[in-house]
């Protein structure tokens, strides 16, 4: 399939504009949104032939293969036409994919442009030697989320549905011959705060600018600060001569006055613009953001900007009820809303990189990021054994992780995996502490303790599926918690105070609560400096192999943004400052208990 082909289906091909601007212009990024689609019939294990004949769907992205009625394990087609002007001879066409799964080839006029393999991470395509100017180009990207055609790339696990497809936007980037290089899917510019202090910072920019040119480039790479306030406040630049078809690195630092700090709740943002200049003209420039805070750990202490946080929150997942992991921007807006609400200051986004969107958000919100690589329950697979050994797609993924989200101020743990080979968890964070050294690098734990990590998290479920609920006050297996929760079906119920579930049959919200009760009151009022780190599995339910065949329960949402009794419960302790009067029990509409079982109100509200 690496070799030219020729097309035999029989859809109408959609387009995209090309524009009128000149070869020469800064750089245009398109999205595409519009394509058609067919699923991969070719046998698993054989050269895969895009069909002769086939019923070709018009889909938007994102979109995953259940949204056209097949499986989770499918591949599948997606196509359409990429114009390209003759005016446009000489400029670079990149592809850029946010998320496909798991493994994407591109093709442009039946000649393959490259692979990606990795459900999570971003992925870029220089489509230019492909592309012919002056024409209509035939884009076709063939993805595969089957079993053994994606396997080695941390994408499949027991533990959630991948759902294969181009679940996550799509864009086609024009640059001119001499411009800033994609470096593994990023944006090829890394922002780096050092030597922070109250009266100054230094910046530190390093920017991958690529010479597509026959000829040797002579650039400067300028970068013009602007602070969180819209004030410009600084202005560096650097100087280099790349080699005609060189990707180089070039670095530059410049120092900022009385640097307003980025913090939980107090989000100061940085916009840095750079652009490469060649002859005195800006023929490349991107806009990036970034925000100065310091992270260390003392003993078992967090402490972000000298002072010690307390990590309280959740974690979730990337997927809705209707639409899977083909999230539109306003569904993960609403779910960020939702935990802006809560008054969550740490998200675990588990158990895979997501969209650079979310991240956005946490800069924006003030709001703590741990970001994790994907290496999330191999081991418990179905009995299958995958990734038991590093690889070289693993480590990849996890390089492309750091780079992609590089610039993140929110990002403050690396996660190097979530319950499967501790082995393999100390390699991958080996390879963060070799991209990254200024953040803290940790792991979610099932038991295992995986070295070369800053700390260890335990993912502890006294009272779900062992143990008793009162057993959760032990230390130190709780200081820091990287998942725990109850599941909570609306629909079941029993009387308040009655110890009865049946994990995966029988889940009563009400046990849930008292579940709920007794861990938040040992966290936020007992003992709240023995635990340093509380995240509550799982924000929203989602999809797996788990209750009613596909459904985890944990959520304090239900899949269908519904907010549980326990959620107001947990907001009254995580925003005291904001009154909370909760009446349970909305969902029990047809009660056949003790009348006089009570009623149960959760509030933060204090009568004097």
């Amino acid at each position: 399939m690496k070799n030219a082909w020729v097309l035999a289906g029989m859809a109408l091909l959609l387009t995209v504009g090309c524009g009128k601007r000149p070869a020469a212009t800064l750089r245009e990024k398109t999205p595409l949104e519009q394509w058609h689609f067919c699923e991969d019939t070719t046998p698993e294990g054989q050269e895969p032939i895009l069909p002769k004949e086939a019923d070709w769907l018009s889909v938007s992205i994102p979109h995953v293969f259940r949204l056209a009625g097949l499986h989770e394990h499918s591949a599948g087609w997606y196509r359409r036409t990429l114009p390209a002007g003759a005016a446009e001879a000489g400029r670079r066409f990149y592809l850029f994919l946010e998320g496909a799964g798991s493994v994407a080839d591109v093709y442009v006029n039946g000649e393959y442009a490259g692979q990606h393999r990795g459900g999570f991470t971003a992925a870029m395509f220089d489509l230019t030697p492909t592309v012919r100017f002056g024409q209509d180009n035939e884009l076709l990207i063939r993805v595969t989320n089957r079993e053994t055609e994606a396997a080695n790339c941390l994408s499949h696990s027991n533990l959630y549905y991948t759902n294969g497809g181009l679940y996550r936007p799509v864009w086609l980037i024009k640059t001119g011959g001499v411009h800033i290089y994609p470096d593994m899917g990023s944006t090829g510019v890394y922002l780096t705060g050092k030597n922070i202090t109250a009266e100054t910072a230094d910046l530190e920019a390093e920017t991958i600018v690529s010479n597509s040119t026959e000829k040797p480039a002579t650039v400067r790479i300028r970068h013009t600060v602007t602070d969180p306030d819209g004030h410009s406040c600084a202005q560096f630049e650097a100087n280099a001569t790349i080699p005609p078809g060189a990707v180089q690195p070039i670095a530059a630092v410049g120092s900022i006055v009385d640097p307003k700090i980025w913090d939980v709740g107090k989000p100061n943002l940085y916009t840095v613009k750079t652009e490469v200049l060649v002859g005195g003209k800006p023929v490349d420039t991107i806009t990036e953001r970034m925000g100065f805070r310091t992270i260390a750990m003392d003993g078992d202490r967090f402490m972000l900007n000298g002072k010690e946080l307390l990590s309280r929150g959740v974690c979730k997942h990337h997927q809705s009820e209707y639409t899977w992991n083909a999230m539109t921007n306003e569904q993960l807006l609403e779910e960020w809303e939702g935990m802006t609400d809560l008054g969550a200051n740490t998200i675990r986004l588990a158990h895979y990189p997501h969209r650079r969107f979310e991240y956005n958000l946490a800069d924006e919100r003030g709001v703590v990021i741990w970001a994790e690589n994907g290496l999330a329950g191999q081991k418990w697979d179905r009995g299958i054994k995958r990734e038991t050994e590093p690889h070289a797609d693993g480590e990849r993924v996890t390089r492309e992780m750091v780079r992609q989200n590089w610039n993140h101020p929110s990002i403050v743990f690396w996660s190097s995996g979530n319950e499967t080979y501790q082995e393999v968890a100390s390699h991958y964070a080996d390879i963060i502490r070799q991209e990254d050294k200024t953040r803290l690098i940790t792991y979610a734990s099932a038991g295992e303790k995986p070295s070369n990590v800053d700390f260890v998290a335990g993912n502890t479920y006294q009272g779900w599926y062992y143990a008793h609920y009162t057993d959760f006050q032990k230390l130190p297996e709780n200081a820091f918690i990287s998942e725990t929760g109850g599941g909570a079906w609306i629909t079941h119920h029993v009387p308040y105070g009655t110890i009865r579930w049946d994990v995966d049959r029988f889940e009563p919200e009400e046990y849930n609560e008292l579940f709920a009760e007794f861990r938040f009151q040992t966290v936020f009022r007992n003992n709240p400096s023995g635990h340093k780190m509380f995240l509550w599995w799982n924000f929203r339910e989602f999809y797996n192999k788990k209750f009613k065949g596909n459904r985890n329960t944990k959520g304090i949402w239900t899949l269908s943004s519904m907010p549980k009794d326990y959620y107001y419960h947990f907001r009254s302790f995580l925003r005291p400052e904001d009154p909370v009067l909760h009446l349970c029990g909305r969902h029990h509409f047809y009660r056949q208990f003790d009348p006089d079982n009570g009623i149960k109100a959760y509030s933060n509200a204090v009568s004097y």
